[in-house]
């Protein structure tokens, strides 16, 4: 598993949500592989960084994102990758965007 975030500097809530869900997975025994942090200057698509950490071999198929709106990013960087959405990686935001 995988989470994707914005950087714990710009927001506590980014923070309070990477810890939580730390803590959710560490009850049962399952740790994150991968944390990418994401500036908001970026929002409107992901750097090289982020799209080749997404893509490494070995790379988490599970990635939970910090809000709705990197959720919808993260899909279209995967699919913009040939993978499909939920079939060949598996995406979960935060927030209750519509």
């Amino acid at each position: 598993m995988g989470m994707i975030t914005g950087l714990f500097t710009s927001s506590d809530r980014a923070e309070k949500r990477y810890q939580g869900f730390k803590y959710g997975l560490a009850q049962h025994d399952i740790q994150i592989k991968t944390l990418l942090e994401v500036p908001l200057s970026k929002l409107d698509s992901f750097g090289e960084s982020e799209t080749e950490a997404m893509k490494a071999k070995g790379a988490p198929t599970v990635w939970f994102c910090s809000n709705d709106l990197l959720a919808l990013k993260a899909i279209n960087a995967f699919q913009s990758m040939g993978l499909r959405v939920p079939q060949d990686v598996s995406i979960i935001g935060f927030d209750g965007m519509s």
